[in-house]
């Protein structure tokens, strides 16, 4: 969300765009899972270490869609954060707040 080559902006309009075209079947279809603080292609203050491929196969392969996916940060050592598929946010529930499974979406 802090890319300086693409506006997060730009996105979230197609993307709204795409929904409301499409209703349910671009849900189905396509998800956004923005990245606080990522810069383009990594970096920034972020949680910008994840396994996008696994979970796009595993969508492909054995439709299961991803709902979260783990990030680790490159900057803040030790810090993981679930990366949600928009329009949901990753929520601190208790406990460490370094660890990923202290957080929901939501």
């Amino acid at each position: 969300m802090s890319d300086q080559g693409m506006a997060t902006g730009a996105i979230l309009d197609w993307y709204d765009k795409m929904i409301a075209a499409t209703g349910e079947a671009g849900r189905e279809a396509v998800r956004f899972f923005p990245i606080p603080g990522m810069l383009h292609c990594g970096g920034g203050e972020a949680t910008d270490r994840f396994e996008m491929l696994d979970a796009i196969m595993n969508w492909v392969e054995h439709d299961q869609a991803p709902d979260r996916i783990l990030a680790t940060s490159t900057m803040f050592e030790g810090v993981s954060r679930p990366l949600c598929p928009f329009p949901k946010v990753a929520r601190y529930k208790s406990g460490d707040e370094s660890n990923a499974e202290n957080f929901t979406c939501e």
